[in-house]
């Protein structure tokens, strides 16, 4: 019985029938609205802020690192001057352009 009924509607109504099976894909999941275009968007524009905000702070973090790195080797030259220890030299590194 059910199925001569969707006969009849496919026959009698064409469009009817297509918003039926339109209707039974959104049902099922298999095609989705603007707005959930739209709230997929909005969460990888969330992610990639958090992601950006997280490269910025590693970023900072190893730079903190390294001012540290330098704070302590002074540190280290300054109380090995006083004792009149001498400490090898540090490398110098010279810029590309002033390097013959």
């Amino acid at each position: 019985m059910g199925t001569g009924l969707l006969e009849t509607l496919v026959s009698q109504s064409p469009l009817a029938a297509g918003a039926l099976i339109l209707a039974y894909l959104f049902v099922r999941g298999k095609v989705h609205s603007d707005a959930e275009f739209r709230r997929v968007a909005a969460e990888r524009d969330e992610y990639k802020r958090a992601l950006d905000a997280e490269r910025k702070a590693v970023n900072e973090t190893a730079q903190a690192a390294a001012v540290t790195n330098n704070l302590i080797s002074a540190v280290v030259t300054l109380a090995a001057d006083r004792q009149g220890v001498a400490l090898a030299p540090r490398p110098v590194s010279v810029p590309e352009e002033l390097q013959l």
